[in-house]
Formats: structure tokens, C-alpha cells, sequence
């Protein structure tokens, strides 16, 4: 069974399509009603669950609703939902200069890219337990690499993922350190076709992938990880290290 987050749209939808293609039974959790989420019942055992990722209580329950599911064991936890912009509700993300960050929504941002994908990793790690071997894949992105950042900007974008490696190579520690049998990783996805991308494509030098393509490749490098030699590791859509 995978756990997916943000399924109802862009690449978590694409996951959970993508998974169930491979015949995986998922549990998708969402923030949006989504008629194509809905659609893909007919596709395979899937089972969905709303979720607020900026409330607790909220994590906690759809946790409970995976549990209670019958669903056994989680084999895989996607981590996907995630914050760049929203002009609705975080006007000042991404932050292009020091002087726009705000309070509300910097702590937004690391609610949704930070905090929330540990809540969940802890809430279902007795579920991950029961995996013979499980894997945690919390999406990052390369900007989130404090080496590789050579122009700056995005403040919150970047600490916030940033903090996600951090906790994915901490919680890898402590599955390692209590011989349980659960991977954690993050990923780099590259720039993908998706909303929370396109403002910022229009100039972009390199690739952008179409998400069918990129959910893909993730995948593919998802099935490949070692589970021993590649504890805590950061990869990109080509399995290769990505700089801390």
C-alpha cells in the first residue's frame, strides 16, 4: 500500500495514477475534491482521504483514516503536496528579496513543505513498520541545497526545503538506529508542467518536464534505492546525489 499526499492535483495526482498503473493499492490523501482523483477509482484499489496539512488534528485523523482502512501496512509514503506561491492566501511567496518575507506566510511555507511530511512519516511509521521494507519520499528540490544556491531568493521556498532534507536524513538516522525496516529519501523532481511551476518557466534554461515524464523517472528511482546503502539520501529525477 503507498500513501500519497497532495493527490488531488499536479504530481500527486500523477503519482497515485502512475502507482496504481504499476498495480499498487494507494490511500491518496487530499486537500481538494478532484474529479479526476474520483476517476481513478475505477483503475485500481484506490481509497482517498481529505487532509488539511497546515492542521494537526487534521494529519492526525486522515492518519487514523488510513489505518482503519484495513490497509495493514504502508509500504511507501509520497510525500508531494508542497508550497511555492499562493497570491490567494501567501502573497509574498516566493519571496524575491529579503524585505518581502512575512511571518504568515513563511510559517505557511514550512508547514506545508517541512513540518506536515514528518507529522505524517510519524503518525503512519507503525503502519511502515509492518512493511518488510517501506521507503518515506518527502519531494524536495535542488534549490533546497544550501551548496548549490548561487543566486539567491525564494526565502522561505528554499529554508523550507532545506529543513525537509534535514528531517528526511534525521529520520533515516532513526530507523536505522531502532533496525526498522523503513528507507527515507528525498527527491528532486526537475521543473515539471505543473501549476506551482509555470509563472516561472517562461525564461528557464533548462528542461521542463511534462509530470507524466517526471513522475516517471521518479518512480524508476524510487524502485532502484537501496535500502541499506542509500539511507538518507538525496537524489535527483536521475538517481544521482544532489549537494546537501
Amino acid at each position: 500500500m503507498a500513501v500519497v499526499t497532495g493527490a488531488g492535483r499536479g504530481l500527486g495526482l500523477e503519482f497515485t495514477r502512475q502507482l496504481l498503473e504499476r498495480g499498487n493499492a494507494v490511500c491518496a490523501l487530499y486537500r481538494t475534491e478532484s474529479a479526476e482523483l474520483e476517476g481513478l477509482k475505477a483503475s485500481g484499489d484506490l481509497r482517498t482521504f481529505h487532509v488539511d496539512l497546515e492542521d494537526e488534528a487534521s494529519i492526525v485523523a486522515a492518519c487514523k483514516g488510513v489505518a482503519d482502512s484495513g490497509v495493514g501496512r504502508v509500504d511507501a509514503l509520497f510525500n508531494v503536496a508542497g508550497l511555492l506561491h499562493d497570491r490567494s492566501r501567501s502573497p509574498s511567496l516566493p519571496e524575491t528579496a529579503l524585505g518581502r518575507m512575512k511571518m504568515d506566510d513563511a510559517v505557511r511555507a514550512f508547514k506545508l513543505n517541512a513540518i506536515a511530511p514528518a507529522l505524517l512519516a510519524g503518525h503512519l511509521s507503525p503502519l511502515l513498520f509492518k512493511s518488510e521494507r517501506a521507503i518515506v519520499v518527502n519531494l524536495s528540490a535542488r534549490v533546497g541545497s544550501i551548496t548549490d544556491n548561487a543566486v539567491g531568493g525564494w526565502y522561505s521556498y528554499r529554508a523550507s526545503k532545506s529543513a525537509i532534507n534535514s528531517l528526511t536524513k534525521t529520520m533515516s538516522i532513526e530507523f536505522t538506529n531502532r533496525k526498522r525496516p523503513v528507507t527515507a529519501i528525498a527527491l528532486h523532481p526537475g521543473t515539471c508542467d505543473t501549476d506551482l511551476s509555470a509563472p516561472y518557466t517562461k525564461n528557464y534554461a533548462n528542461p521542463v518536464f511534462p509530470k507524466e515524464l517526471a513522475i516517471r523517472q521518479l518512480l524508476d528511482v524510487v524502485e532502484s534505492v537501496k535500502p541499506v546503502e542509500q539511507q538518507g539520501v538525496f537524489l535527483d529525477w536521475e538517481g544521482k546525489p544532489v549537494p546537501w
